[in-house]
């Protein structure tokens, strides 16, 4: 199926790009998120002369994704209080959904989609480096200190 991207998607291609997927990858994803549409010639006249909108609009949600990576910049060091036994090991595990709420506490909203966990879970006390990733093409490090 030919489908025209309205997004840039790694491995796939740029926005405007007609490029040919499989219909169910097509029609189950790129579709119903909106970072396509089907490449029929309506389809393809349509995008040439929204083209420029869309690529405002992407551009203003990169400027938007950088700004929010500034204000979790600007936290430093991000601290979780957790319980702990002796030897350091978490009664538990820190995970995305933990580390978003955490930061969304300090201010800046962030979805759990959005943080990376490079090694996993944290298990352990200690200092962590996550990735943010407020936009496909924006990422950022954050450094993570887990103390009991």
């Amino acid at each position: 199926m030919q489908v025209i991207l309205l997004e840039k998607i790694d491995k796939l291609g740029k926005i405007g790009e007609l490029i040919q997927v499989r219909s169910g990858y097509a029609r189950n994803f790129l579709i119903p998120k909106g970072k396509a549409v089907i490449g029929t010639k309506k389809n393809i006249e349509l995008f040439e002369i929204q083209r420029k909108k869309i690529e405002l609009e992407k551009i203003n949600q990169l400027s938007l994704a950088k700004i929010r990576a500034d204000k979790v910049i600007n936290l430093g060091l991000i601290h979780i209080y957790v319980k702990s036994g002796e030897e350091g090991k978490l009664f538990g595990s820190i995970g995305a959904r933990d580390i978003a709420n955490r930061i969304s506490e300090l201010g800046v909203l962030v979805k759990k989609s959005e943080i990376k966990l490079s090694s996993g879970l944290i298990r352990n006390i200690g200092i962590y480096e996550v990735i943010f990733q407020p936009h496909l093409e924006h990422t950022i490090s954050i450094k993570i200190n887990v103390s009991s």
